[in-house]
């Protein structure tokens, strides 16, 4: 399992890879269903039509002039690159550059987008706030050491345990509400930052589909 495997949930890798799918081409824009059927196989292969293989494409009439015997419709011809079906890792440059390039954007280039910042990945990480909870949990038991000194000096004998044990119990009580809302602000920040690349992968997704509508 890799770093991102662990931090990130399976929904949000599945939607980097769909993301950066290979630029699909819909059966109508073929003239001949094997035509079609091979690209289909191509594609599923881990291969994508390039910039040279979208020249071909009429607005108008599609892939008019392609047929299943076309030398355009194999692996080794200059209309198809090998994209592999190696998961796009949107911290990196050249991953997130063979990304866009997968999707259609064949002339991308590093200041259309830039790749998602690893602070936002380590703020995904349980293991960065260890130290800023262990504080926290630090300063709440140090209140609660106090109060439990203080709540044994209520009344005496038999007749100050009813206060005792009150106050020995409020003091349990906000130790329990404080460390819940350390945990409920760690969670929140975690929240932020997955929000945060959702934002970024929006945005990548935009970029596919504005270069690839003439937008």
């Amino acid at each position: 399992m890799s770093v991102l495997d662990y931090l990130l949930p399976k929904s949000f890798m599945s939607d980097v890879q769909t993301t950066f799918r290979p630029k699909l081409i819909e059966e109508d824009d073929f003239p001949d269903g094997g035509a079609y059927n091979i690209y289909k196989d191509l594609i599923a292969q881990g291969y994508g039509p390039t910039a040279e293989f979208m020249e071909m494409f009429d607005p108008d009439t599609g892939l008019s002039n392609l047929n299943p015997d076309s030398s355009f419709l194999n692996p080794d011809s200059p209309a198809f690159m090998f994209t592999s079906n190696q998961p796009i890792n949107i911290f990196g440059g050249q991953s997130l550059a063979e990304g866009f390039e997968r999707g259609g954007v064949y002339d991308f280039n590093p200041m259309m987008a830039k790749p998602a910042e690893l602070s936002t990945l380590r703020a995904l990480d349980p293991g960065s706030y260890s130290k800023e909870v262990s504080t926290k949990r630090g300063t709440l038991a140090d209140v609660l050491s106090r109060q439990r000194a203080k709540a044994s000096q209520v009344g005496g004998g038999f007749a100050g345990y009813g206060g005792r044990t009150v106050a020995e119990g409020l003091a349990e009580q906000q130790f329990e509400q404080g460390s819940q809302g350390i945990m409920e602000d760690v969670n929140k920040q975690r929240a932020n930052a997955l929000q945060q690349l959702y934002s970024e992968l929006e945005g990548y997704g935009s970029i596919i589909g504005n270069m690839n509508t003439g937008g």
